[in-house]
């Protein structure tokens, strides 16, 4: 099953001067139908609030264009725009002693979301600090790859010295790891029960639709 890594990052940022390190936020260039059209059939989604409402985020980044009142409008547009396709939401870098307000709002929509779109949704959580809330264990994959780790991945069940061997400084950013690392989208990669995360979805490696 082929999923995408930062889904909504493809938008253009609420701020302009993010445009200047892009290769270190965007991990997408093709838009949901697009994606979804290659074949992706599971979308990570991070929000922030942003203005009142649930904007895509990555890191500082903010999605202009796509933003949503509540976590249910989420799933919801997913359920209908994109059938078959699974979803998870986590709470981009709003997590701390200063937004535990928006923490609460989260958490009590992805509540009501969780109670009325199970069937789509797989996982509810928060990146900062990495925390799963919610967790569909009838998944239809076993296991996952995941394509997208880039320079900064960092574990912590790994030592120091073992993370710094683990990085690929010739794949300095997001696009070059792509590039690089990507596999080609094939029909057995779309139909197995491994879940396939990328970055960059159908631009590296270059593949058109089948």
């Amino acid at each position: 099953m082929i999923a995408s890594h930062d889904s909504f990052t493809y938008d253009t940022p609420t701020n302009p001067l993010l445009n200047l390190i892009s290769i270190f936020w965007r991990c997408q260039k093709k838009d949901i139908k697009e994606q979804y059209a290659l074949g992706v059939r599971i979308f990570d989604i991070r929000v922030a609030r942003y203005k009142n409402r649930w904007h895509g985020a990555h890191g500082f980044y903010r999605a202009k264009h796509i933003n949503f009142n509540t976590i249910s409008d989420v799933c919801k547009h997913f359920k209908l725009e994109f059938p078959n396709s699974m979803i998870r939401i986590y709470l981009e870098n709003n997590v701390d002693g200063k937004n535990k307000d928006i923490l609460d709002l989260y958490l009590q929509e992805c509540e009501v979301a969780w109670n009325k779109y199970k069937d789509i949704l797989w996982e509810i959580g928060t990146h900062n600090p990495w925390i799963t809330y919610y967790r569909n264990d009838n998944l239809p994959f076993v296991s996952i790859k995941e394509y997208y780790c880039h320079l900064f991945n960092w574990s912590l069940d790994r030592s120091f010295i073992d993370n710094i061997k683990q990085f690929d400084w010739s794949s300095w950013c997001l696009p070059l790891f792509a590039k690089k690392h990507n596999p080609i989208i094939t029909q057995e990669l779309k139909d197995d029960n491994i879940m396939h995360i990328m970055d960059y979805i159908g631009i590296y490696p270059k593949q058109k639709v089948s």
